[in-house]
């Protein structure tokens, strides 16, 4: 009965004011991670509660829930956050939060900061409603996995990765290049990280912007289709030929059709690591010999390293190797060759004590002026400073989970 109730008070309200509508759909999907976070549930009668408040536009927030109850100081402080947001930036917000009185709830606080990456995901998240049917695609959740879109400078470049215990964790870096604390992990541009029961530590973000979808799937999922990865510590990185499926699903704005479509992608991801397969095969470059190609040119990079290296190589001619770098990465293989010789430069910077002249000389670079130029126009920053980078406080990082 309560579901019906539900849908009835959905759709009265969609119809009366679709910008109270959407601002719900915001408020349930926040306190659902929150609740989540400390493994409870949001429960029907909540959600008629909530509806509640939007359709009538409570004053109080007292006439919600009992008082000091989870529901109600998460409640609180979702609503203290939307007001906040729409004044400031994210970094001023959660300054101007920590300065409320919240010390009797110190633990609900830090928990929702905890959760802010996806917290002000879906605050940010527009979208034209034309039916009830449709969802936005930036942020999107069923039964199985809840999936977030993070990409423009909006994002802090350093924070706190996302850590559950419940359920994997993936992440697919679309542009741009993250550092993690864990044994100074780099994921790249077209990359994908699978992790289950591990923290990654705090995160940097190494380019000037980044986009990344960040994926949870949920207990649920393992249990019904993959069964055998419930008690498995999972953690793998490998490159990711996403340009045609990925693409493609998204493409679809349907949200059952979406919904099908990913399902069917995560399970191309993770059905492999159940069978102890090589991810290579279902996550990787399908092509085995573009794949040598890019293993040379790793195991090349602190060599002096050209176009006509590769061709001479692989018996390849201009043309070929072109159209195999344009149709597996979208970029041409002087690019490439230069943008890994980067990220082993940035590495170098931030896991090594050598100097930057001796790091451009060891990748080959003509001169450190060369390096420099070609460093800072893809970080943003010279080498010099983004060396300093390692010995940040991790108590001046920004609070997002990524």
């Amino acid at each position: 009965m309560s579901k019906e109730i539900i849908e009835t008070l959905e759709r009265t309200l969609f119809e009366k004011n679709k910008e109270n509508f959407i601002t719900y759909e915001k408020f349930i999907k926040i306190l659902e991670i929150l609740l989540n976070s400390c493994r409870e549930s949001l429960k029907l009668m909540d959600r008629i509660i909530i509806l509640t408040f939007f359709s009538t536009q409570l004053k109080s927030t007292e006439q919600l829930f009992s008082k000091n109850c989870k529901r109600y100081i998460f409640f609180k402080l979702t609503l203290e956050f939307f007001s906040l947001r729409e004044k400031f930036s994210l970094k001023t917000t959660i300054d101007e939060m920590k300065k409320k009185n919240f010390s009797k709830h110190n633990h609900e606080l830090h928990c929702f900061l905890l959760n802010i990456s996806e917290i002000n995901a879906i605050f940010s998240s527009t979208k034209n409603f034309t039916s009830q049917e449709d969802f936005p695609i930036e942020n999107f959740e069923n039964k199985y996995f809840t999936l977030i879109k993070l990409q423009g400078s909006s994002i802090p470049h350093q924070g706190r990765s996302l850590y559950s215990q419940n359920g994997i964790i993936l992440r697919i870096l679309l542009q741009g290049e993250i550092k993690y604390e864990k044994s100074n992990f780099f994921l790249c541009e077209r990359e994908i990280a699978i992790s289950k029961n591990i923290f990654l530590g705090s995160y940097e973000i190494l380019t000037s912007s980044s986009n990344m979808i960040l994926i949870h799937i949920k207990e649920k999922f393992i249990e019904e289709f993959i069964p055998e990865l419930i008690h498995r510590d999972i953690f793998v990185k490998k490159s990711l030929h996403y340009k045609e499926n990925l693409q493609e699903i998204f493409k679809n704005k349907d949200k059952n059709i979406f919904s099908l479509n990913f399902l069917k992608f995560i399970c191309s991801i993770l059905l492999p690591i159940e069978n102890n397969f090589s991810l290579a095969n279902s996550l990787a470059i399908k092509d085995s010999n573009f794949i040598k190609i890019l293993d040379f040119i790793d195991s090349n990079i602190h060599n002096q390293l050209k176009v006509q290296d590769l061709e001479h190589y692989f018996n390849l001619n201009k043309n070929k190797l072109l159209e195999l770098f344009k149709n597996n990465l979208n970029t041409y293989p002087s690019e490439y060759i230069l943008t890994r010789k980067l990220h082993f430069a940035a590495k170098a910077l931030l896991c090594t004590d050598k100097k930057v002249s001796d790091i451009a000389q060891d990748l080959n670079f003509y001169n450190s002026s060369i390096f420099s130029k070609a460093f800072k126009k893809r970080y943003s920053i010279t080498p010099l400073s983004f060396k300093k980078r390692k010995v940040i406080n991790q108590q001046e990082y920004s609070i997002l989970n990524i």
